[in-house]
């Protein structure tokens, strides 16, 4: 494991993790595209829609990695496989969606904020530069200088993962409200607070409705809980000592080894995106979802889209999910409001 063995241990969780949740996942990869709401948010309707014109014209790739606009991308621990050129080529197609997801958002915000510097006089190189600062400011970057100190170090990277892209966007939204009220140009923020408001409902009522994104998603929220790339140790650690359920109640050896497989899925490449194909085909086969006792919960599938629709996004999307999801939230939301009025 050579003289740093935490270092070892930790980024090869970490970059399996990676490989297993983004890796072949259309979900993310279109939830990454809705980070071009943070760049309508501060370029507005104009050149928001040049930004993303410009780059489908010739030549627009080029100028895009002559600059180093699509350097510093998300995934920073797995820039590392590049040493490895087997490993350098499944990468490249494992992560093509999230890949071209990335590459559209921090295209489109370039050429728009180029396109904007151009406008307001700025020669081209001064244009250049305002278009980088923008992409910086909307895409966010993840190299070591840009990282919080509690997400730098090995222990941090791996207890913190997923959670960079968070707190940025937490502090984009954050400076922008900031501004609104004290900036020198409040009513530019306000506005530009409200377009990241109206583009976000329209892109989850429009787009994010097909993978199951929800309004509260376009809320940056620090998620608690056992990170990603521990889930199989622990599992492992939990079998052998033979913790109980979430229940309190004792497991048996085949409770212990499927809680095991589960946490396994995610640390396979392309883990995630096999379980929602893998359970949609499931669901398609008996035309419904349902329940550990064989009851059904709701109806999947019924046309050549909403199959699809399954086998690419999994069980829990679709009109039918969420109306079984929604009605059993407001049951229990409504049994809580009785206990509450009984004791009373």
């Amino acid at each position: 494991l050579g003289q740093r063995p935490t270092l070892s241990i930790t980024r090869f969780l970490r970059q399996m993790t990676y490989r297993a949740m983004l890796g072949g996942n259309l979900s993310s990869a279109l939830k990454n595209i809705s980070q071009g709401i943070n760049t309508y948010a501060k370029l507005g309707e104009k050149y928001t829609t040049i930004g993303y014109i410009n780059l489908f014209k010739s030549g627009a790739k080029a100028e895009l990695e002559a600059e180093g606009i699509l350097n510093a991308g998300f995934i920073e621990d797995r820039a590392l496989s590049s040493t490895k050129k087997i490993l350098e080529k499944f990468d490249k197609a494992l992560f093509y969606f999230f890949e071209t997801a990335e590459h559209i958002n921090r295209g489109a915000a370039y050429f728009g904020a180029k396109a904007q510097g151009l406008s307001k006089g700025m020669s081209e190189k001064e244009a250049v530069e305002y278009g980088k600062k923008i992409v910086r400011d909307t895409q966010f970057t993840f190299g070591k200088i840009d990282t919080p100190l509690v997400l730098s170090s090995d222990i941090g990277k791996t207890i913190g993962q997923f959670q960079s892209f968070t707190t940025k966007q937490i502090e984009f939204l954050s400076e922008m409200g900031k501004a609104a009220v004290k900036g020198d140009q409040k009513a530019k923020n306000f506005f530009g607070l409200l377009r990241y408001a109206a583009a976000g409902t329209l892109f989850v009522s429009i787009i994010g409705k097909a993978f199951g994104m929800d309004i509260k998603d376009l809320i940056p929220s620090v998620r608690l809980g056992t990170p990603p790339s521990l889930k199989l140790p622990l599992e492992t650690v939990k079998a052998i000592v033979n913790t109980p359920d979430k229940y309190n109640q004792p497991r048996d050896l085949n409770q212990k080894l499927k809680d095991i497989g589960n946490a396994a899925i995610g640390l396979i490449p392309g883990g995630i995106q096999g379980k929602k194909t893998i359970q949609g085909i499931e669901a398609l086969n008996k035309g419904r979802v349902e329940d550990s006792s064989g009851r059904a919960k709701y109806d999947v599938g019924g046309s050549p889209i909403k199959n699809i629709q399954t086998i690419i996004f999994g069980k829990y999307v679709g009109k039918g999910a969420r109306n079984y999801y929604d009605k059993d939230l407001n049951y229990a939301e409504q049994k809580l409001e009785q206990i509450k009025n009984s004791k009373t």
